[in-house]
C-alpha cells in the first residue's frame, strides 16, 4: 500500500483506533501502544507527509461489539443517540487519545465510525478536534440520514468543525464494479466547479484497486491534497496537537513507548504451565540426587565402621 502512495506522489491518511475489544478472541483487549509492528508503521507517515485520523476508539460498543465493524456512537439496536451521549463521546475520546499518546501517534483530525454521531455527540467532538472527516449525519431519528457536501466547508450542525467530505464512498471488496462506480460519482462531481472529494479504501484489499483509482482520479483532472494544507488542533487531557504552514507540533508531558525495546515473550497459558512443571521437575530431580547422594554417604560411612 505504501508503494502505491510513493510512486503516485501521494500524501496518505491513515485511519485507526486505539483499541480493540474482542471478548470472544483469545486475546481480549489490544492496545495500540502494544502493536510495536504496526506503530513502526504509523510513526513513518508523518514523516512521508501523511497524517493519522482517529477513526474513534474501540470502533464498537455494547449494541454493536464487533472491533472494527461496530458502531461506537450510536445505538445501532434502537437507531438512537448513545445514553448519556455527552458523557460517552467525552470518555471514548479521552481514552482514545490518551492511547495514541502512549503510542507515541498523534491524529489530526476524527471521523466517526460509519459517520454515526448525535448532535450533542458532536457538539462535545469539537471540544477536541477542529478537523472532521466523512459524511455528517444530519438527524437524531435514524444514523441513515447524512449529508456529504461536495466542498469542504466549515459545519454548524458540528460547531464550525471543518469537514472534509468523504463523496466517494468506499470501494466494496463483494463488488468487482466498485472502482468502475466510483470513477462514475467523481465524473458526476466535476459538473460543480472546485468539488472536493475523497475516498475511503480498507487496508485489506489489494493495493491494485487503489493504485487504479489513483491513476482514475489523475485522469479526470483531480489533484490530491493534504489535510496539513489547513490548520488544525486536537485536545485531550494530556495531548494537544496543531499544525500549520504543513507542519504538526505536539506538546504533551506523556513519554511514549520505545517499539525497539525487548519485552519479554508471553507464549500463553499452555508455555506457562510447561514452565511451572519444568521447574517442580528440575527441583524434585535435584532434592532426589541431594538424598541419593546423602543415602550413600551414609551408608559408605556405616560399612567402613562396620569394618573397623
Amino acid at each position: 500500500m505504501r508503494s502505491v502512495y510513493g510512486v503516485s506522489g501521494i500524501r496518505s491518511i491513515i485511519k485507526a483506533v486505539s483499541e480493540q475489544v474482542d471478548d470472544q478472541g483469545p486475546f481480549g483487549q489490544a492496545r495500540l501502544s502494544k502493536a510495536r509492528e504496526l506503530l513502526k508503521v504509523l510513526r513513518r507517515v508523518p514523516r512521508t507527509g501523511g497524517v493519522i485520523i482517529m477513526h474513534g476508539c474501540w470502533h464498537s460498543n455494547e449494541y454493536s461489539p464487533k472491533t472494527g465493524e461496530g458502531f461506537e456512537f450510536w445505538n445501532v439496536e434502537k437507531d438512537a443517540p448513545m445514553e448519556r451521549e455527552s458523557d460517552f463521546t467525552r470518555e471514548r475520546i479521552n481514552r482514545g487519545l490518551s492511547e495514541f499518546v502512549r503510542a507515541g501517534v498523534y491524529p489530526v483530525a476524527f471521523e466517526a465510525p460509519h459517520y454515526a454521531m448525535s448532535r450533542a455527540a458532536y457538539g462535545e467532538l469539537a471540544r477536541h478536534f477542529s478537523t472532521y472527516v466523512g459524511q455528517i449525519q444530519i438527524s437524531d431519528e435514524t444514523h441513515r440520514a447524512t449529508l456529504d457536501p461536495p466542498f469542504i466547508i466549515k459545519s454548524h450542525l458540528l460547531k464550525g468543525m471543518t469537514v472534509f467530505p468523504e463523496t466517494l464512498g468506499y470501494v466494496n471488496p463483494e463488488d468487482p464494479l466498485s472502482p468502475d462506480r466510483i470513477m462514475e460519482r467523481a465524473r458526476m462531481l466535476k459538473i460543480l466547479r472546485d468539488a472536493d472529494t475523497c475516498v475511503f479504501y480498507h487496508g485489506f484489499l489489494p493495493p491494485e484497486w487503489l493504485k487504479e483509482i489513483i491513476e482514475g482520479l489523475k485522469e479526470q483532472g483531480y489533484e490530491f491534497i493534504s489535510l496539513l494544507d489547513t490548520d488544525f488542533w486536537v485536545q485531550g487531557q494530556d495531548l494537544k496537537v496543531w499544525g500549520a504552514a504543513g507542519k504538526i507540533y505536539v506538546e504533551t508531558t506523556v513519554k511514549p513507548v520505545d517499539i525497539e525495546e525487548v519485552e519479554p515473550r508471553y507464549q500463553g497459558p499452555k508455555a506457562l504451565i510447561a514452565g511451572v512443571v519444568g521447574l517442580v521437575v528440575a527441583i524434585g530431580v535435584v532434592l532426589l540426587s541431594f538424598v541419593v547422594i546423602v543415602w550413600k554417604l551414609r551408608t559408605r560411612r556405616r560399612y567402613l565402621y562396620e569394618e573397623r
